[in-house]
């Protein structure tokens, strides 16, 4: 387990055993890794930003470990600290992947907690390794709200002396959303707190060189003086009270981010909170804030950093949506992020644009110059972002899944006829190819909504001069419709699709209908009522024994 920043621990003396990271990687993860880190350090034109897209599942965050591996051997006599600093939107993913991104052979510090905390979690960043945990909402969004007592006793703990606290008017104002009398008892524990002297002084300078912060707090504490009960708070004087407890904690957080000297900032799913990346202003103040306090360590000159997502960007919008849900803009901003120059970020845009035009022109031109222009296209976003999809995560290209034979599966001479149905009706609307939509379900004609073939098939039932065809073929083809009577008697209908059909008899043939859900292969507890029949039916495999 990685050691608290706070604990005491023998010093790391030698790089983690990279091998070692590697030894468990898939062979298509060992290849991003490589191909990664030699885009981040070692190509003649390499870069400081780069994304990891594969598909959900196939283990970004194991890659991630291995390109932070690499790196830290690569940096290791380089570099008198080297600091690794995870961003994630959820504190309880944060703790749980900084463990994971963890390397052997190190006891590396974590701080699973807020960036302003640091004065309380760090006794000074002096060793060789360090991972920092950290999640925007907490550590970035701080003119919003007046953050935890904690993280205002420890503020009232780092200011009493140099201010020269005096009565009960520090408290009160300081107390933000607390009692006035209970958030003594934080205050109190926050005096034991061993705190890092050198991130103190410096909050304490920053905080004090801004005159005007000293005279509104002194304003703050003349107004909060007489005031018995923190519910008896003016509206104007509350809100004037959490605008300075928000102001004190952005300072302490560029306090903090100073103090780190990011050697690889990891940003996971960073399209939860890709306002940090936007490269220009929303117009919100708390947006702006936080990209800016993002940004400060983002752009660290020795930071190399590492985008994580399956989605980095929405793949497809429709006209009537939120203009903030662009797909094209998502796209274009995250390109923008990642080659960090304009120029270059251009350029890949007029290729996607030569690339959409030829696209189109297809029909009429043919597609000879198709494929000089993806190559250009695929050649220069490969300098920042790599994909394995699924399918190509193993050498015979199967997706890592396993065939299932569907012992089930049989063509009734009556889904015959439904087919038969239903292709006179496409012919009668002009919708010539109905082979796909009755291999998909039953009854389409019943059940289709905001298909083409089917408002066609509504319009003209709805035109008396033009339904009499479609009465003749379906009065002679019953099998395209749901039989009515045997609907409303509530009697068993036929599945009338051989895909359905396979479905329905395992399902309610065995106790499998009963499940709410699947059951788990390597259950804690012994299974009782219907969860053990899928392994007995074979609905799900067999577990391993160990």
């Amino acid at each position: 387990m990685p050691e608290s920043l706070g604990m005491p621990g023998a010093a790391i003396t030698s790089p983690p055993d990279v091998a070692a990271v590697l030894e468990g990687l898939k062979d298509f993860q060992r290849q991003t890794v490589e191909y990664v880190f030699r885009r981040l350090y070692l190509d003649d034109d390499h870069v400081r930003r780069f994304l990891i897209a594969d598909e959900v599942g196939l283990g970004k965050t194991m890659v991630a470990r291995g390109v932070v591996a690499k790196a830290v051997q690569h940096l290791w006599h380089e570099r008198k600290r080297i600091d690794i600093v995870y961003v994630c939107s959820n504190g309880d993913i944060a703790r749980q992947n900084a463990n994971r991104l963890t390397l052997p052979g190190t006891r590396a510090r974590v701080i699973p907690s807020r960036i302003t905390l640091m004065p309380k979690t760090v006794k000074t960043l002096d060793r060789k390794l360090n991972f920092i945990s950290i999640t925007p909402g907490t550590s970035f969004n701080l003119r919003s709200s007046a953050g935890t007592a904690e993280e205002r006793a420890l503020m009232y703990v780092l200011l009493q002396e140099p201010w020269e606290f005096r009565g009960v008017g520090p408290r009160k104002v300081l107390a933000g959303y607390s009692d006035f009398d209970n958030f003594q008892w934080s205050i109190d524990r926050a005096q034991e707190v061993d705190l890092d002297n050198a991130l103190g002084e410096a909050f304490v300078r920053a905080v004090s060189s801004d005159s005007s912060m000293r005279e509104r707090f002194d304003g703050l504490c003349d107004e909060l003086r007489y005031i018995r009960h923190s519910s008896r708070i003016p509206s104007q004087l509350y809100q004037e009270r959490n605008a300075f407890i928000g102001d004190l904690r952005r300072t302490r957080a560029c306090v903090c981010l100073n103090a780190l000297e990011p050697d690889v900032v990891i940003l996971d799913e960073f399209q939860r909170f890709k306002h940090l990346i936007s490269p220009k202003e929303t117009g919100v103040a708390v947006l702006d804030e936080m990209r800016d306090l993002a940004q400060q360590f983002m752009d660290h000159p020795d930071a190399s950093v590492l985008l994580l997502s399956a989605t980095p960007y929405k793949m497809y919008t429709l006209p009537d949506e939120a203009t903030s849900e662009d797909h094209y803009e998502d796209l274009i901003q995250t390109l923008g992020f990642l080659f960090a120059d304009s120029a270059e970020t251009a350029e890949v845009v007029e290729l996607l644009g030569q690339y959409r035009r030829c696209l189109m022109s297809v029909p009429q031109k043919g597609a000879t110059q198709l494929k000089p222009l993806r190559d250009r296209l695929q050649e220069r976003l490969l300098q920042v972002m790599v994909r394995t999809e699924r399918l190509a995560a193993s050498e015979d290209r199967n997706g890592m899944l396993a065939s299932a034979e569907c012992r089930e599966l049989e063509l009734t001479a009556q889904d015959l006829r439904g087919y038969v149905a239903l292709q006179q009706v496409g012919d009668l609307v002009q919708q010539p190819d109905m082979l796909e939509y009755w291999k998909s379900a039953p009854y389409l004609l019943n059940f289709m909504e905001h298909y083409k073939v089917k408002d066609a098939f509504i319009t003209r039932c709805e035109d008396e001069g033009t339904c009499s065809d479609l009465v003749e073929v379906l009065s002679r083809r019953p099998e395209a419709l749901i039989d009515w009577s045997t609907f409303q008697a509530y009697r068993q209908l036929d599945p009338a699709n051989p895909r359905l059909r396979s479905l329905v008899r395992p399902m309610l043939d065995d106790p499998l209908w009963q499940l709410l859900c699947v059951p788990p292969s390597l259950p804690y507890y012994r299974l009782s009522g219907p969860f053990p029949a899928p392994v007995k039916s074979g609905f799900i495999s067999t577990p391993p024994q160990y």
